[in-house]
């Protein structure tokens, strides 16, 4: 993944995120039904092969659905290790930038607490 593609995850908001998950979603749903489909296609080639005149004729035929089917799974393994890729660079990012804004908020409590300290000594004198 480019450091561009990083940046632009990066600056997604939540509904985003949410947009692209339901489109790998939808895509896995896609490449699911295609690999039903590839396997379908493989069982009518077994009947196919049983009346093919010869091994070798029933073998190229077969041939092609198994190299579907092959693509099919690779792409679809393919996609989730993309998204969780992207899923664990987003939770590292989000926790690095919830630890900083954490303390700077520690940071300015601690301002705010001795100014009125200060304030109340003064009030007190």
């Amino acid at each position: 993944m480019s450091e561009k593609e990083i940046k632009r995850l990066k600056r997604l908001k939540k509904r985003k995120l949410l947009e692209i998950l339901s489109e790998q979603a939808r895509r896995i749903e896609a490449l699911e039904t295609e690999l039903c489909d590839a396997r379908r296609r493989l069982e009518d080639n077994r009947v196919l092969a049983l009346n093919a005149g010869s091994i070798a004729e029933a073998a190229l035929r077969v041939n092609g659905v198994f190299d579907a089917a092959d693509s099919a799974a690779r792409q679809y393994i393919d996609n989730i290790k993309l998204c969780s890729e992207r899923c664990d660079k987003m939770i590292a990012d989000t926790k690095y930038r919830c630890l900083e804004t954490e303390k700077r908020m520690r940071e300015k409590v601690f301002l705010l607490k001795a100014e009125l300290d200060r304030l109340q000594t003064e009030m007190n004198v």
